[in-house]
Formats: C-alpha cells, structure tokens, sequence
C-alpha cells in the first residue's frame, strides 16, 4: 500500500485477511532550487521490486494512491509494467495492481486524450478505484466508482461477474426526482 492512505483502507485490506506494508520510504530529495510541483509520494520501481524479492510467495496486491491528485505518471508507468511483466512470467500467482484515484480524477494526464482535463485510470492497471465523498474536489455526497480493466492481459479481467453478483445484493438506492 502507498504510504500515505486513509485508515479505512487498512481496515477493508484487514477485514479480507490481508497484512498491510506500506513502503514507507522517504522521496528522493529534490535538488536545491528545484521547480518541481511536488516531491513524488508514490513508491518507486526499486522500492517495489525490492520489497517483491523479499516477500515473494505472500504479496497479493499493490495498491498505489494517488495522493493529492499527484499522479507520478513515469514511476507508476513503469511499476505498473514491471508487474504486468512479472505477472505473465509467473502467472500462477499473479499481483493485483490497484490504482486509488480517489484524489485525481481532475488531474491532467497523458492517457486521457479525449478530456486532457480528467485522469480516468492507467491502461496498465488492473483495478482503478474513485470516490466521491463529501470532501472530495468531484463530489457526489458519497459513493464510488470501480473500474476493471478488461484487457485480456489483465489476470483479474473474469471477476466481472463476481463483482455484479456483489452489487446485486447490495441495498437499491431510489432515484432522484
């Protein structure tokens, strides 16, 4: 898990039967008069192959938030091919990869070239998640969006059905009048 999360995601991770680690290492420092927007709160590739090689058997998922709408396309680029790489080298075992946008959705971004204004997910990841709770730039009052990405590469592509057989039990909202 990236290392800056809400505490209600280590409980859903928790309440699943999984350990959390968070890959809680300080950015790289920035030059002394740099311009960059921000330091880069997303882990690196080496933070995660090194964590990977030392917990092989037991990772099941990386999950990379997007704090703050900072969305460090190159890093998260080229994590998000290593594990797709590692997945179909290993695919007994694949990693979910799960991308919470729940602060970028209005985060310029390369892949969205229909709306250069909206960060709709990365092509590579397997599960992208967005809320829109009250303190939320795009907020609805609540609620969610899951995306799935379908593309057969994707080793968790097929749990669409499962997914809907969740959703239908879940209580019906009335619509709005």
């Amino acid at each position: 898990m990236s290392p800056v999360n809400i505490q209600g995601m280590v409980q859903i991770a928790k309440f699943h039967g999984l350990t959390v680690t968070a890959l809680d290492l300080p950015p790289p420092p920035m030059p002394h008069g740099s311009r960059s927007k921000y330091n880069s709160i997303t882990p690196t590739l080496q933070q995660i192959k090194d964590h990977l090689d030392s917990h092989t058997k037991s990772v099941k998922i990386v999950l990379i938030a997007h704090v703050f709408g900072a969305v460090d396309e190159v890093e998260f680029d080229k994590i998000a091919t290593y594990i797709n790489e590692r997945n179909s080298s290993s695919p007994g075992s694949p990693i979910l990869l799960i991308e919470d946008c729940a602060e970028s959705f209005t985060r310029l971004h390369s892949h969205s070239h229909d709306n250069p204004n909206t960060y709709t997910s990365h092509p590579l990841s397997h599960v992208s998640l967005f809320s829109f709770g009250t303190i939320k730039t795009r907020t609805s009052l609540g609620g969610g969006i899951l995306l799935l990405n379908q593309n057969p590469t994707n080793p968790y592509s097929n749990l669409l059905p499962q997914i809907k057989k969740l959703q239908s039990r879940l209580p019906k909202l009335l619509p709005w009048r």
